[in-house]
């Protein structure tokens, strides 16, 4: 590895989103998703009563990888303008995911039993550079208010040459009856992805096993 680094910033950023969902039976019927782009709604077949919204970005690295360099991860900042809010929902749970490869749907399909990056998962932890997820609770003094009452970090920090670091932030809402009856209405702001590095030229032995296996991860198309 050489001695000298060279310092990097890399940014992205994920729009707001509005969301209204209906029931029949306790089970979503509709969802209705406005002012967000890049949102999905991910249908989860265990436990068909519970929202969970996704936004799937990456940042192109490619040119790193031209010049055979590994980035190193050093900071990541996720700058949130406002708190959720949620009516109809007890509880929402803020996901937010860097990883050296994209989640795919299958894997989103099963969040509430399996969290990418933890033991369950396909995703392993290893592809996960970096993760915050954020719990919030229903609060009965604001109008559709949720506080933040819990917040954990985890990820292995690996180096990656792969050419895409990806940002995958998810939410999940705890309907607030069982079986749910009134729609659920969400609502989170726009999201900025500070991500601090240094991208280091390695020896080639080594850059070439941390290449191979940046390839040999799953892939699946945008």
């Amino acid at each position: 590895m050489s001695e000298k680094g060279t310092l990097r910033q890399l940014f992205k950023q994920i729009s707001r989103i509005n969301a209204t969902f209906t029931y029949s039976d306790g089970a979503i019927t509709t969802a209705d998703l406005t002012l967000g782009e890049g949102w999905e709604y991910i249908p989860q077949p265990l436990f068909t009563e519970k929202p969970v919204l996704v936004n799937r970005q990456y940042i192109d690295m490619a040119g790193y990888t031209q010049k055979d360099l590994t980035f190193f991860t050093q900071s990541v900042d996720f700058q949130k303008d406002r708190m959720p809010t949620v009516l109809n929902g007890i509880a929402v749970n803020e996901y937010d995911l860097i990883t050296t490869r994209r989640i795919t749907t299958a894997e989103l399909s099963n969040m509430t039993h399996s969290v990418p990056a933890f033991l369950n998962s396909t995703l392993d932890l290893m592809e996960c550079v970096f993760g915050e997820q954020v719990t919030y609770y229903q609060n009965t003094q604001i109008p559709a208010g949720i506080t933040a009452v819990g917040r954990d970090v985890f990820g292995s920090g690996n180096p990656t040459a792969s050419d895409r670091l990806h940002w995958t932030r998810i939410y999940t809402i705890d309907a607030a009856t069982s079986p749910q009856v009134d729609p659920i209405t969400f609502g989170a702001s726009e999201t900025n992805l500070v991500v601090g590095g240094l991208t280091l030229e390695e020896k080639d032995l080594v850059y070439i096993e941390r290449l191979r296996r940046a390839y040999t991860q799953q892939r699946s198309e945008f």
